[in-house]
């Protein structure tokens, strides 16, 4: 579980990693080629305003390889693109690997916990503590994660491995994603569980 910030001092009013659409675009863009190019297997992402989520594989051991390069690559567009200098991120990017105790369900639980609060961290905000319905109503419409891709509500993208997440659904395949979709929902107003 990589999570990844904007640097605390950033110049004053300068509060967001992605300014607007493109920029959300283009660091996916840079992200599936670093994927591709590292040999990383990801299972979820979101984007938030002054960070963003991964939950990825890297088979090759090479996270902090990887890492850097999507953010060395992502940081150099950002500063040219908005005519700024320094930089974006707030140190290095934290990691948190995922396992578990066989007991409970081992590694498998526990990327399905974090699955889901990953794809919750848009509507974890407190407008929407007390207000679930609202809450379930902007997560299936927030487009700058991966969850309306499991859900089939979007088209899914070439880089992101969904299938063992999916698996960890009962029943048949078909079924799965809107399984996944209660499971997920199921959690707003919850507290976090990672």
């Amino acid at each position: 579980h990589v999570t990844c910030r904007l640097v605390g001092s950033w110049q004053a009013g300068d509060r967001d990693l992605f300014v607007d659409d493109a920029d959300r675009w283009r660091f996916l863009d840079t992200l599936g080629a670093r994927v591709e190019a590292f040999g990383v297997r990801l299972h979820q992402y979101v984007l938030q305003q002054n960070h963003f989520h991964l939950v990825a594989e890297t088979p090759r051991g090479n996270c902090s390889a990887f890492m850097q390069s999507l953010l060395t690559s992502y940081t150099v567009y950002f500063n040219l693109r908005h005519q700024r200098h320094g930089h974006l991120f707030d140190g290095r990017f934290k990691a948190k690997l995922v396992e578990g105790d066989p007991a409970d369900g081992g590694a498998s639980a526990y990327l399905l916990s974090l699955s889901r609060y990953v794809h919750l961290n848009p509507v974890r905000i407190d407008e929407l503590r007390d207000a679930p319905e609202e809450a379930r109503e902007r997560l299936r419409s927030y487009y700058w994660s991966s969850y309306l891709q499991y859900i089939g509500r979007r088209k899914r993208l070439d880089f992101v491995t969904y299938a063992p997440t999916l698996a960890l659904m009962e029943g048949a395949a078909a079924t799965r994603p809107g399984r996944y979709r209660q499971y997920v929902e199921g959690g707003v107003g919850e507290p976090d569980e990672v």
